[in-house]
């Protein structure tokens, strides 16, 4: 697999890395329909949607995914039963933007407060 977002996502925001299908010699394969399966587990678990591009690029796939919570997650990348090169992938998820409309004060000091106390 390659591309930044093995490393680093923003939590609500789509991620996408791709993967280059090698044989057992490292040659490119040119042929595409392997079985990819992607799962991301951590703070939150999801699956990945593993797209074929063999047909413009053979032997690669393009991954996409979207993590709902900040934190670490490790990305699974499965062909068959076994974990491709160097898989799982740790991969830190940063909180989205501050957004000011969703934003709620909270607090007793919101409806009563008595002058001079703290």
């Amino acid at each position: 697999g390659s591309g930044h977002s093995l490393e680093l996502s923003t939590a609500g925001l789509q991620a996408e890395f791709t993967i280059t299908a090698k044989d057992l010699y490292g040659n490119l394969r040119g042929v595409g329909g392997d079985n990819f399966r992607v799962r991301l587990t951590g703070v939150d678990s999801t699956s990945g949607l593993v797209q074929d591009l063999s047909d413009v690029q053979p032997g690669t796939y393009r991954v996409v995914y979207t993590v709902t919570k900040s934190g670490t997650y490790d990305i699974s990348v499965v062909f068959g039963a076994s974990g491709i090169n160097q898989s799982p992938f740790r991969m830190v998820a940063q909180p989205a933007r501050r957004h000011l409309g969703r934003s709620v004060p909270t607090g007793s000091g919101l409806t009563l407060g008595t002058a001079g106390v703290q």
